[in-house]
């Protein structure tokens, strides 16, 4: 069985911390690490991840950047964004940055994890009615 390396990043502690605990209970996740922000983009090559769950609370440039520097430095690493943020023109940066799953809360825990596994086999993830929404709101 293969064990996807999973890179947490979100400014609220107590997020990771849930993300962490979730995660870790799975036998096929490794969380490689816990950030709060990316700032030494090195540290992905020491992790190597293969995929990083990122959480957007507000709509911030840096997140898009960081995402860039990600698929730059680690092409093959896959990004996910996760936000609850009620206005879908905000993902629109984050999408054009590279990042390969779009999820908005609320969400099941289960599909949660379900949601980043089909990412992780499959290379991209997008539920439906997010999507919907997204493209009609352009």
């Amino acid at each position: 069985m293969h064990v996807f390396r999973l890179l947490i990043i979100n400014g609220l502690e107590t997020m990771r911390n849930v993300w962490s605990a979730l995660f870790s209970s799975r036998s096929d996740f490794a969380i490689v690490g816990e950030l709060d922000k990316l700032n030494d983009f090195n540290i992905l090559i020491s992790l190597q991840p293969d995929v990083v769950l990122i959480g957007l609370k507000n709509q911030e440039d840096s997140i898009a950047t960081m995402i860039s520097n990600i698929k730059e430095l680690c092409p093959w690493t896959l990004v996910i964004v996760f936000t609850d943020l009620e206005e879908n023109a905000n993902i629109l940066p984050v999408l054009a940055a590279g990042a390969d799953g779009y999820l908005k809360n609320p969400i099941l825990p289960v599909d949660l994890v379900g949601a980043i596994e089909l990412t992780c086999r499959s290379g991209v993830c997008f539920f439906p009615r997010s999507m919907k929404a997204l493209l009609n709101k352009q």
